[in-house]
């Protein structure tokens, strides 16, 4: 319990550090998950030419092709990479049953912040 507070609290003030120098939110990004280079990455479905690295992207969901919907934090864009601080991310509720993942959807910052409160 005490490694998942630790884990949460960390993500908190990365997020908050990441926020607090980068201030375009997006919100109901539809992107898929791929693996360059041994690293998951988002490629977003409007501008596919371009690469999301995510931070706080849930292990369940590194899955390559996996179609996501994503809210988050975007810092500027450099040689089309774009880091993201993920908030929330989620898939569709027929792809949780079919590949059989446990969430349907990650709500990263409101899960630090609850942790935050133990």
């Amino acid at each position: 319990m005490k490694n998942i507070f630790t884990l949460a609290i960390l993500t908190l003030i990365a997020t908050s550090t990441f926020a607090l120098t980068h201030h375009k939110h997006i919100n109901a990004l539809k992107a898929t998950v791929h693996e360059v280079n041994g690293m998951f990455v988002l490629i977003p479905e409007q501008f596919s030419d371009h690469k999301l690295i995510p931070l706080g992207l849930p292990a369940e969901y590194q899955i390559e092709g996996l179609a996501v919907t994503v809210d988050g934090t975007i810092s500027r864009c450099k040689n089309k990479t774009i880091d993201i601080a993920i908030n929330a991310i989620a898939v569709e509720q027929d792809v949780q049953k079919q590949l059989g993942l446990q969430h349907i959807e990650y709500n990263i910052k409101a899960y630090a912040l609850s942790a935050a409160k133990f």
